[in-house]
């Protein structure tokens, strides 16, 4: 099995709150991972997510005690850790690009193009110097580091696969030391103007391309895009007529008539790391060069850049540095961390807030217990969808913070959870239904497109049905919803909340029916399937994306004939397991086949008579 590149973390020297913690790569120390995040039923809380990892200690090396040890002083409860996982070169290739050189190495005078095309880049003169770090998250394949002072030229030719007439596809990282007029990647040449992608000294970013080798069209993104020392990941794309520029994963510039329809395949070389053979040399890291003739896909944009950063498996916080002597020449820190839900779960708020919509509250419970990312905005630490429940005033005295959350959420009927990246995440009641008009992907034993699994757990029993629904909010009136029939084939089965926060009778009256209606009669259902990649790259570009909420279908066809088995669901609950080169992941699964809805308004779901239940 080959695993992904892979890069476990942890802020030795920073505190668990510093906003830039100082991260320390152990990654050769750890000998196993496994991680579990989520719920395993959707009518459960999240519980919080949790790592274990075996940590090589032979040398003492993370012994808190051990005086002469590298660490000593930093071993301390609490560090923050992360574990990052990617396949960066393998989904670049399956893509198929006109040209790919990774930049990796560390003598010579050949750029190795990995396309399969053979659009190798001779490599000329003076300021290159090679097997710098790389640019890439978790992977450990250097770059180039460029003087603009040199005179280097990185000569790849000018091989049919290169020479586009329509659409273009520039991508590249780089790390600018100075911010000046200098090329990054492109075929431009006196007389033989083709395609380019380039800087300009006011840190904008510039997309050309000519139509006839010498009418120029421009694309711009604003000035100070670009600051010197800051790694940019750069997606430039011609489909048509227009053009856009993505950096580091968002859009920057999109300007629909740009560009003329056709490209020029004159005679211009396509060089790395300059404005074609005008010289304007880059000053600074360059890596990960990628050109196609073709427009990326939607999807294709972000996921390039999250493999770039290094795909976010688990972050959380180390409870402890144990000491463990399996053997007499053994040496082993077995730790356990958790993610930002324990936290929560030790701190407590005394406040008073207002009636406000479900994620204000929490946001504001956030900020009080000094989680990072203040306010409603979205960032590095947090993503909360607009609530569609307004919860009523509270006072609070000395009541854990997540408890608190617990019932804001339970109150929206939504889900919150911690995701790899350490963000809080808040789901309301409608973003998943509204969020997937499809699975992302099928996961069955029919071959083909179907992505393998190793092992899937169904079941069709009494378990599930709840028949007799009872809510109460604070200060109103219980509401229920039952139903005869099933309670007549199956007794009665309730299932109670109390002491929840809307602010009418009516609300929870809706709520009441809407989980009798998901929960009275029986189903098949699948409850997980667990997944071994092995060398399968599509398997692995899954895995490694799929995060709680997202919607996949299972599929099985049972011996004996008849229909398949097919049930589109969601991930509730995430557990990733990797001991040696071995790597297993487990979904735990909700259905999602019976949340059918009519709603008034919506494109997709406001059909009446194609849909079955109001959604509140």
């Amino acid at each position: 099995m080959t695993l992904p590149n892979e890069k476990v973390e942890v802020a030795l020297a920073s505190n668990p709150t510093d906003a830039n913690p100082v991260w320390t790569d152990i990654t050769s120390y750890v000998r196993s991972l496994s991680t579990t995040r989520g719920r395993k039923h959707e009518l459960q809380r999240s519980e919080a997510g949790q790592m274990q990892a075996a940590i090589d200690n032979r040398d003492r090396r993370f012994d808190p005690e051990h005086a002469a040890g590298p660490h000593y002083g930093n071993l301390l409860p609490l560090r923050r850790i992360r574990w990052q996982a990617a396949r960066y070169e393998k989904l670049l290739i399956s893509d198929t690009p006109a040209g790919y050189w990774r930049l990796g190495e560390a003598s010579g005078a050949v750029a190795t193009d990995e396309s399969g095309n053979a659009n190798h880049g001779a490599i000329t003169g003076t300021g290159i110097t090679m097997a710098a770090t790389g640019l890439l998250g978790c992977d450990p394949d250097t770059c180039y580091d460029l003087d603009s002072a040199g005179t280097f030229a990185i000569d790849c030719g000018n091989g049919a696969s290169l020479r586009f007439t329509s659409d273009v596809w520039l991508e590249a990282i780089v790390n600018p030391d100075v911010i000046q007029q200098q090329g990054i990647c492109g075929r431009w040449a006196a007389g033989n103007l083709s395609y380019l992608l380039a800087m300009n000294a006011d840190g904008s970013l510039l997309f050309r391309i000519s139509d006839d080798g010498a009418a120029i069209y421009d694309l711009q993104t604003a000035a100070g895009v670009c600051t010197a020392g800051n790694t940019y990941h750069i997606i430039a794309y011609k489909s048509g007529t227009s053009g856009r520029i993505n950096v580091n994963g968002t859009l920057s510039v999109l300007d629909l008539t740009a560009f003329p329809a056709a490209v020029y395949a004159g005679a211009a070389n396509f060089y790395i790391g300059a404005w074609g053979n005008y010289g304007l040399r880059l000053d600074g890291k360059i890596d990960e060069v990628f050109v196609k003739g073709a427009v990326p896909t939607s999807a294709q944009i972000p996921d390039h850049n999250a493999e770039r950063q290094g795909r976010k498996m688990f972050t959380g916080f180390v409870y402890g540095w144990p000491q463990s002597w399996p053997g007499r020449n053994d040496a082993v820190v077995p730790i356990v961390a958790h993610d930002g839900l324990a936290m929560l779960a030790q701190s407590k708020v005394s406040a008073s807030y207002a009636q406000e919509r479900s994620d204000v509250r929490m946001v504001n419970v956030l900020d009080d217990v000094q989680w990072p990312g203040a306010g409603l905005s979205n960032g590095d630490h947090r993503d909360l969808d607009t609530g569609r429940t307004t919860v009523q005033a509270s006072t609070l005295t000395n009541e854990q913070a997540l408890d608190h959350l617990y019932t804001v959420n339970d109150s929206e009927n939504g889900a919150i959870f911690v995701n790899g990246e350490g963000k809080y995440v808040f789901q309301e009641r409608w973003s998943r239904l509204l969020a997937y008009s499809s699975a992302l992907v099928t996961f069955g034993d029919g071959g083909g497109a179907e992505l393998p699994y190793v092992d899937l757990v169904l079941s069709y029993d009494v378990s599930e049905i709840r028949n007799d629904i009872r809510i109460t909010r604070v200060g109103g009136a219980e509401q229920t919803a039952t139903n005869a029939a099933s309670q007549a084939s199956y007794f009665p089965r309730s299932h109670v909340k109390t002491g929840l926060l809307m602010t009418t009778d009516l609300e929870v009256a809706d709520a009441a029916n809407y989980l009798l209606a998901r929960y009275k009669d029986p189903a098949t259902r699948v409850r997980s399937i667990t997944v071994i990649p092995a060398d399968n790259e599509t398997v692995w570009y899954w895995i490694l994306k799929l995060e709680i909420g997202d919607k996949i279908t299972v599929a099985r066809r049972p011996p004996g004939g008849g229909s398949a088995i097919s049930k589109d669901v969601f991930i509730e609950h995430v557990a990733h397991q990797r001991v040696g080169k071995l790597w297993t992941t487990t979904y735990q699964l909700s259905p999602a086949d019976i949340q059918s809805y009519w709603i008034l308004g919506d494109v997709a779901y406001g059909l009446l008579g194609q849909t079955t239940r109001l959604g509140y």
